[in-house]
């Protein structure tokens, strides 16, 4: 847990300050609160797939597996 911790301490202030650089100085509280919301949104989705697997059990992971895919197919279709 100290490294995941360590981790965190190093990676986020470097990518807040990697999005102030993209970011246009008008809007840069945009990026900033999208950044935030992607952080919120990750822990939302992280702790609905752990219910999900408490109710699917296993069968859980195929669903994760075929969502992955899908992605992995929209991507490569883009270009």
């Amino acid at each position: 847990m100290a490294v995941c911790t360590l981790g965190e301490i190093i990676a986020l202030p470097i990518g807040m300050a990697y999005s102030s650089n993209l970011a246009p100085e008008s809007i840069r509280g945009r990026y900033f609160g999208l950044r935030g919301m992607t952080w919120a949104l990750a822990g939302l989705v992280g702790n609905a797939v752990v219910w999900l697997y408490g109710q699917l059990g296993s069968s859980c992971c195929y669903c994760s597996g075929a969502i992955a895919l899908l992605g992995t197919v929209c991507f490569a279709k883009r270009d």
